[in-house]
């Protein structure tokens, strides 16, 4: 900020001029080239920068985890099984901003066929002196067969109230829900629009989401039972 004085007779204009800055932006790629990878693998980030996460190619997720157990979910921020890109599109990215200096750490969740976590599919936000210790914990998990399964068996929910230790905020394009969360708040599963419980699988890397599909299904073998129901009840009317 500066400032400028012009005497003008007896009178003194002062012109101030402000200078605004745009946040800064982070950009990480997730999953490249079918890569498990997070990539860059960890940043610096101050408070109120941004973060964008570009998704490419597979079916991954922004699980958040702990420096202990790296591939196991803390159930706190959780990007769910949305980002299936095999067309390498440009606009699926989810952005967030950063508001603790703390550290942070996510993985990928997705386990089909192999996980993507025991791979090195790990991230961190201000990691500090620790992401030696968060890497090495994550060949110890994938030594001792730790992970957080990618599974989805009960019925998404949202979740609720707020998780005031991650320090997130959330906005994504894409095929992402729009909007902002409250702090540290995603889905904790894809969601559906519509009502009764309904049951899934989680996605395999070379599938698109439950959500890519219609749920218009195949009705012929329900067809034909009323059909044989039918026949039978017309051949016992005739024998009375």
């Amino acid at each position: 900020m500066h400032s400028r004085k012009v005497l003008t007779g007896h009178r003194i204009t002062q012109t101030i001029s402000v200078e605004i800055t745009e946040p800064v932006t982070h950009r990480v790629t997730v999953g490249t080239g079918g890569e498990y990878l997070f990539e860059p693998a960890h940043i610096n980030a101050d408070v109120g920068e941004k973060i964008v996460f570009e998704f490419k190619a597979l079916n991954h997720t922004l699980t958040q985890s702990s420096l202990i157990h790296p591939c196991t979910s803390l159930q706190q921020l959780d990007s769910g099984f949305k980002q299936f890109n095999p067309t390498d599109r440009e606009d699926l990215m989810l952005s967030v901003t950063v508001n603790t200096l703390e550290p942070q750490w996510f993985f990928c969740r997705q386990n089909v066929s192999s996980s993507h976590c025991h791979a090195g599919m790990v991230f961190a936000v201000n990691p500090g002196e620790h992401m030696d210790e968060f890497l090495a914990n994550v060949r110890r998990e994938s030594a001792l067969g730790i992970s957080g399964a990618a599974k989805e068996t009960q019925p998404p929910v949202m979740s609720r109230g707020f998780a005031p230790s991650t320090g997130w905020y959330l906005n994504s394009t894409g095929v992402f829900p729009t909007g902002v969360f409250p702090t540290g708040v995603f889905p904790t599963t894809p969601w559906h629009t519509g009502t009764g419980a309904f049951r899934r699988s989680a996605p395999s890397p070379s599938q698109p989401p439950p959500e890519a599909f219609t749920s218009s299904g195949n009705n012929k073998p329900r067809a034909a039972f009323l059909l044989v129901a039918l026949m039978l009840l017309l051949a016992k009317l005739n024998h009375l």
